[in-house]
């Protein structure tokens, strides 16, 4: 009986907790679309507000050569033709790892394929902005 009784207010503690969890889930899920709709989100103040303990990022295309950041326009094709041309930002060696540490975050886990495993602008002027590799990042927020 004893045991029934510990299994079922477990059970409840969870599910309360569970509960909580999914409506601050949900309420950043809305800030977020609230976001969206006003103005573009910047990384900074949605940090800053939401203040999360974990942050992940993958497929974070960094480029190896340069340790600053830069902007250059890519002409955007699908199979159907050429649809325009966009400004890319083209991120330096240590830009988010130095941003999210401004930011109050360390480095948890950092991972790649392979060094310089792909070409997005292959055509760029400046050569040390050809290659970049796609990174996965985990950072965890400091508690002081």
């Amino acid at each position: 009986m004893r045991n029934i009784i510990t299994i079922l207010i477990c059970t409840i503690a969870n599910f309360s907790f569970g509960q909580e969890r999914n409506d601050i889930i949900q309420q950043r899920i809305e800030f977020i679309s609230e976001q969206l709709e006003t103005e573009s989100i910047d990384l900074t103040n949605l940090l800053e507000q939401t203040q999360p303990l974990f942050v992940t990022i993958t497929r974070f295309p960094r480029c190896e050569n340069v340790n600053i950041d830069a902007f250059a326009v890519q002409n955007v094709t699908t199979p159907l033709g050429f649809c325009g041309s966009t400004i890319v930002n083209l991120f330096g060696k240590d830009s988010l790892t130095d941003c999210m540490q401004n930011l109050g975050y360390n480095t948890l886990f950092e991972d790649f394929n392979e060094i310089n495993d792909i070409s997005y602008f292959d055509k760029c002027d400046d050569e040390q902005y050809q290659n970049m590799t796609l990174f996965a990042y985990t950072f965890v927020k400091n508690i002081s």
